[in-house]
C-alpha cells in the first residue's frame, strides 16, 4: 500500500519540482525509450503513446494511453491508461490501473486493476487482479485474491487462492487451500485441479470435474442479499474515476501543447479577475444553450441544429473540465512556487483535485455548479474585453 501511495504522491505532487529530485521525467504526446538506452534513475512519463524498450534502473511511472513495457525495469512499476501491456521482466512489483491490462512478464508481486485483465507471466508473490474479466494464465508462488464478473484461472497458482466474483472457471492448477464465492457458477475443466481444500458460497454446487477436488468441499449458501454486494460496484466507480482524469490529463497535455495554451491562460486570467461576472455569464449560457437546442429538435427542420448545438455544448462542458482543473492546479502550485508554473505540471494535480471534489457525496454535485459555468462565462467576458480595446 505504501508504495501505491508514494507513486500518487509523485505523480500528482513530486512531478512539479524536478530540479530537486534525482529522477527523469517527460510530459509529451508520444515518447519512447529505444532499446540498448538506460535510464539511471526513476522514470517518470506522461504522454499518449509511451513505448518503455529500454532498460529502466529504478522505479517507473507512467500515466497515458497506450502503454507498452518491454524493456527491463530495475525497480517497480506503476501504469495507469487505456492499454498496458508489460512484456518485459520486472524485478520488482507491477502496478497497473487501465481499461485493458495484460501482463506477461516476471515480477515480485503483480496487482492489477482494469475491466479487461489478463496475468500470464511468473510470479514469485502475491497476485491482485480485480476486472470485469480476470484471466490468470502464468505462475505464482505466493497467494492470490481475484474479483469481478467472470474470472478464470488457467495458471498454477502455489499459495491460496481466493476469488470474488459472479461466474469462476478452474482451468488450472490450485496447490493450496481455495475460498470462492461466486454469485452465479462455479465450473471446474478438464485441465483444473485443486489439492487442496475448497470453501465456496454459491447458490449453485460446483460442476464439472468434481473428482479433481483433492480435499474437502464445504458449500456454504448466504441470503441473497449478501451476494449482491460482491457485484463491486465501488470498484468500477473507482476505476471509471481514475481512468476519466487520466483520459483528461492526456487530452489536456495534448491540447494546451498544440492550439489552446494561449486561449486557456486567457481564460483563466478572467476567471481569477472577474470571478463573479464570469461566473454569471456563465450561467446564462448553461441554461439558455441546452434550452434552445432542445427547443429546435421538437421540429424536424431544427432538429440537425438542435443535435449541432448540444454536441457542441457537451463538448464544451467537457473542456470547462480542463480549465477548471488546470485553473486549481496552478493555484495550489503557484503559491507553492511564488510562481505561475508550466501546464504540464500544474494540469494533473488540477485534476486530481478536481477528481476527489465532485465525488464527494453532494458538495461534489456543488461544486460542479459553481465551478462548470466559470469557463463558459469567462469567455465572454474575454470577448468583451477584447472588443473595448479593439
Amino acid at each position: 500500500m505504501k508504495k501505491w501511495l508514494k507513486g500518487i504522491f509523485f505523480f500528482l505532487v513530486f512531478l512539479g519540482f524536478q530540479r530537486a529530485f534525482a529522477f527523469e521525467g517527460r510530459a509529451v504526446f508520444r515518447y519512447t525509450l529505444p532499446v540498448g538506452k538506460t535510464v539511471h534513475t526513476d522514470l517518470y512519463v506522461m504522454g499518449w503513446n509511451v513505448d518503455i524498450k529500454g532498460t529502466v534502473d529504478g522505479d517507473l511511472f507512467v500515466l497515458g494511453g497506450i502503454v507498452r513495457v518491454q524493456g527491463a525495469v530495475h525497480g517497480n512499476v506503476f501504469l495507469s491508461g487505456g492499454r498496458v501491456e508489460v512484456t518485459g521482466p520486472v524485478s520488482g512489483e507491477i502496478n497497473i490501473i487501465a481499461l485493458s491490462a495484460d501482463a506477461d512478464t516476471s515480477c515480485s508481486v503483480c496487482r492489477m486493476l482494469a475491466l479487461d485483465t489478463e496475468q500470464k507471466g511468473n510470479d514469485a508473490g502475491d497476485l491482485l487482479e480485480f476486472g470485469f474479466m480476470a484471466n490468470s494464465k502464468g505462475k505464482v508462488s505466493g497467494d492470490t485474491l481475484m474479483g469481478g464478473e467472470d474470472i478464470t484461472l488457467e495458471g498454477t497458482h502455489t499459495g491460496k487462492f481466493i476469488a470474488l466474483g459472479k461466474n469462476v472457471d478452474f482451468k488450472g492448477i490450485v496447490v493450496g487451500n481455495a475460498r470462492v464465492t461466486a454469485t452465479s457458477s462455479i465450473y471446474i475443466g478438464g485441465k483444473g485441479f485443486l489439492m487442496g481444500n475448497l470453501f465456496y458460497t454459491s447458490p449453485s454446487v460446483v460442476k464439472g470435474e468434481i473428482k479433481h477436488v483433492a480435499g474437502k468441499m464445504i458449500h456454504h449458501y448466504p441470503p441473497p442479499r449478501f451476494l449482491g454486494m460482491l457485484q463491486f460496484p465501488w470498484i468500477y466507480t473507482f476505476l471509471h474515476s481514475i481512468l476519466s482524469a487520466v483520459w483528461l490529463i492526456v487530452v489536456g497535455l495534448f491540447t494546451l501543447s498544440t492550439w489552446l495554451k494561449k486561449p486557456a491562460r486567457m481564460i483563466m486570467d478572467d476567471m481569477l479577475e472577474h470571478p463573479w461576472e464570469s461566473y454569471l455569464y456563465g450561467v446564462v449560457i448553461c441554461l439558455t444553450v441546452p434550452t434552445l437546442g432542445i427547443i429546435l429538435m421538437l421540429s424536424i427542420l431544427g432538429l440537425p441544429l438542435g443535435f449541432i448545438i448540444l454536441s457542441l455544448f457537451a463538448i464544451g462542458v467537457y473542456v470547462t473540465r480542463l480549465f477548471v482543473s488546470l485553473w486549481l492546479g496552478e493555484r495550489v502550485l503557484g503559491k507553492l512556487e511564488r510562481h505561475r508554473p508550466p501546464y504540464w505540471q500544474s494540469l494533473p494535480i488540477g485534476v486530481a483535485l478536481f477528481t476527489i471534489a465532485i465525488n464527494i457525496p453532494y458538495l461534489g454535485i456543488l461544486f460542479s455548479l459553481i465551478m462548470i459555468p466559470l469557463p463558459f462565462g469567462a469567455k465572454v467576458v474575454q470577448f468583451r474585453r477584447l472588443e473595448k480595446q479593439g
